[in-house]
């Protein structure tokens, strides 16, 4: 893939919380599975991705959720914000589906994203990944993303979630 074939990134609407809810969960078992437990992943899918939470997040929390489209069908989807007084920007998340991934999308989703960021006067996009998701991390780390601590947070349940922290300066 070359910038020519830039993924569209086209705002998620609150009516359309329930479909991001039903790609969230075609694409986490792929990418979690062997990671964390399947008790987990259902958790986590039934925390961050219920279409309330995600309604919130955007109505409310100034949370911005995209499309990620490619040849005019959504393949993923991403969520960031809001931008800091001091210009960090957290990414929440990224993920495409399992037959994207490895094409380049993904990392031509991050340079169009970073571009976005900067453009509202962002500084630095920061993020946390699973120790454990080689995969994640090699893509953050090729896209300019470096390691700036270890967390390990408790999100209830009895789950945890052990995490390296990234951030890339814009």
């Amino acid at each position: 893939m070359t910038e020519s074939d830039a993924p569209g990134l086209n705002r998620v609407l609150p009516s359309e919380a329930e479909a991001l809810e039903a790609m969230a969960r075609a694409i986490w078992p792929a990418v979690y599975s062997g990671i964390i437990s399947a008790d987990q992943i259902e958790y986590m899918l039934n925390w961050m991705y219920a279409p309330y939470t995600i309604r919130s997040e955007i109505e409310e929390k100034g949370v911005s959720w995209y499309w990620i489209e490619s040849a005019n069908q959504r393949v993923g989807f991403a969520a960031g914000g809001p931008l800091t007084e001091d210009g960090d920007y957290p990414l929440h998340k990224i993920y495409l589906l399992p037959e994207v991934q490895g094409t380049g999308l993904g990392s031509l989703t991050m340079n169009a994203l970073s571009a976005r960021v900067k453009a509202l006067g962002g500084k630095r996009i920061h993020l946390r990944v699973n120790r454990e998701n080689k995969v994640a991390l090699k893509f953050y780390k090729r896209n300019g993303f470096e390691l700036t601590a270890m967390d390990r947070a408790d999100i209830g349940s009895g789950f945890v979630m052990d995490d390296c922290l990234l951030a890339k300066n814009l």
